[in-house]
């Protein structure tokens, strides 16, 4: 079985206790959308969440958020082939997986591709407040650059601009509107985000999403559990990932508890 979710920043309650209430097999994979925390305060600070991740009976497969580092530039990870693409991981933890934007992966029978990265409205605040043994606490390589854009591209422009999913970090610009929606004030995340982000990495996938033909499209980065037609934007719930249109939405997400199989 293949599930998916949001952001987890580092806290592992939400993990353990799925895991403890389906029982899962290494053969079963929990997507997380950005934001996983797991290569955030430096090698030995990670060390120890990652080895304890990576006992558990699940496979992670983590997109790249804004609060990481990406893994291609962390010594210790290497690339692996991985469901019909490239990946990364450490020799210590084989079973946390850490996507290459761009490439497609073959999640029973479903087309992926990952996308991560977004803007930190926080970065500032990260900087100054960032503690002796953090490795660093805000990267330069938080947004997808030239390189990486084009490696996105062309492996569409290859594939005709036809993908099952996408799984990104944050959304195309479209969304904002409906984002926007949410504006209260229990959403002060959002509104920061949309208010004074810098938008670069949201307005190039919107015209990836202008162009390509896909079933589904799930986020994370608004801390938030809605959907919209074909999107999907996840927080703290847990679904099993599927490209059906009828699947993964509840009329109150909020009350539908920590783990929602649609």
């Amino acid at each position: 079985m293949i599930y998916i979710t949001g952001d987890t920043h580092g806290e592992l309650c939400r993990i353990v206790e799925f895991v403890e209430e389906i029982k899962p097999t290494p053969n079963d994979i929990l997507i997380i959308l950005g934001d996983a925390g797991f290569n955030f305060h430096g090698p030995e600070r990670d060390r120890k969440l990652k080895s304890f991740l990576n006992k558990l009976p699940i496979t992670l497969l983590c997109v790249h958020g804004n609060h990481e580092i990406r893994p291609e530039n962390i010594p210790t990870y290497r690339e692996i082939p991985w469901k019909g693409g490239t990946a990364y991981a450490e020799e210590e933890c084989p079973k946390l997986i850490f996507a290459r934007c761009g490439e497609i992966y073959d999640l029973d029978g479903i087309r992926t591709m990952p996308i991560g990265g977004a803007h930190s409205i926080d970065k500032d605040l990260r900087i100054e407040n960032r503690r002796e043994d953090d490795w660093c606490s805000w990267w330069a390589d938080e947004e997808p650059n030239d390189e990486i854009k084009a490696r996105v591209e062309a492996r569409l422009e290859k594939e005709g601009w036809k993908i099952d999913a996408i799984l990104s970090h944050t959304c195309p610009t479209q969304l904002f509107p409906e984002l926007n929606k949410m504006n209260t004030f229990s959403d002060f995340s959002i509104r920061m985000k949309i208010t004074y982000g810098v938008h670069r990495t949201e307005e190039w996938l919107e015209t990836i999403a202008q162009r390509l033909d896909y079933k589904k499209w799930y986020f994370g980065h608004y801390h938030k559990n809605r959907g919209w037609g074909r999107f999907v934007c996840l927080f703290n719930l847990i679904l099993k990932f599927t490209t059906n249109p009828e699947s993964g939405y509840a009329a109150d997400w909020e009350k539908a508890g920590k783990f929602l199989f649609g």
